[in-house]
């Protein structure tokens, strides 16, 4: 638990520096297109060495590979999880300062939750209540700038309504965008785990009804164990209990959300290569890339300078 923590501060210390480098591109007149693109281009790189230092290069070609067969997929989660979350932070660093985009990403807590419970997972109340502690901390910082701005001669004026428009908006999508991309990818993983559940129990029912024949070709007789336990009432009505429509009659299925519709079809990948925290980040920044090759052709920014890429 303390190794994680630790794991868990470095990162954030990583995470949080970024913010100040992102308004330094800003100040200096880099676009920030190339803040947001530039940093998955070098993490791809860096990604693709890790991985061939530790397993050999035919990880990278297995990768390739799992990237090819559900290449929708990974597009998909690499455009949300990665490119809408950190093309809207970079946005939002080129308009407002680098504080308030770190103090509103927080809001990626709120969002966290909202995302989970779509999903189908459930959370002690406790925590509804400091994921609204959170958002009154982001609405508070973001109307402080706004105000704080105003009232200072030597800052620019800058509105709320600007603030809210160009500064919070676009991180509190960059705050869903970031745990949906997420969860998908724990989604086609967690698929992935069942799947391998579900053959070990046909494999053991397998096993078991071949020792059944066995002792059944002994000549043992079947016998099922002693119960006094009463089946359930769930029905007064002696209706309830009469097939009144025959035995052609159909069962209809509940109807399904499209949100859950939408799960159901996440993929099952069957590769053990998903638990490892590199191979995931490495497919998900694979497919991030037509995300931003259209973002760039929408937009048209100049090249970076040196110190753009530099930093």
């Amino acid at each position: 638990m303390v190794r994680l923590i630790l794991i868990t501060l470095i990162a954030s210390a990583f995470f949080s520096s970024t913010y100040i480098l992102n308004e330094l591109m800003s100040n200096s007149g880099g676009h920030w297109f190339w803040s947001a693109s530039l940093r998955y281009l070098f993490t791809l790189i860096i990604l693709t060495v890790i991985i061939a230092l530790q397993n050999g290069g035919k990880r990278i070609e297995q990768l390739w590979v799992i990237f090819k067969e559900h290449w929708g997929f990974w597009t998909v989660t690499g455009s949300i999880g990665f490119g809408i979350f950190y093309a809207g932070l970079c946005y939002a660093a080129d308009h407002v300062s680098g504080w308030v985009v770190a103090a509103t990403f927080m809001f990626t807590v709120v969002a966290s939750l909202i995302v989970l419970i779509a999903f189908g997972h459930r959370f002690d109340k406790k925590f509804v209540l400091y994921a609204i502690l959170v958002l009154i901390g982001v609405i508070l910082v973001n109307v402080s700038e706004a105000l704080s701005a105003s009232s200072n001669s030597l800052m620019i004026d800058i509105p709320l309504s600007t603030v809210l428009l160009y500064g919070a908006l676009p991180c509190i999508i960059a705050s869903f965008s970031y745990p949906i991309g997420s969860q998908l990818v724990w989604q086609a993983s967690y698929n992935a785990r069942q799947l391998h559940i579900e053959e070990i129990i046909e494999t053991k029912r397998a096993k078991h009804s071949v020792d059944q024949i066995y002792w059944d070709n002994q000549g043992f007789d079947a016998f099922e164990a002693l119960t006094t336990i009463s089946p359930r009432i769930v029905s007064l009505e002696m209706d309830d209990y009469i097939d009144t429509e025959g035995p052609q009659a159909k069962v209809q299925p509940l109807p399904q959300s499209k949100l859950a519709i939408l799960i159901a079809n996440i993929p099952t990948i069957d590769t053990n290569l998903l638990s490892n925290s590199f191979n995931k980040v490495w497919l998900m920044t694979v497919g991030s890339i037509p995300f931003w090759l259209v973002l760039g052709l929408f937009i048209q920014p100049k090249f970076p300078d040196l110190s753009q890429i530099t930093n």
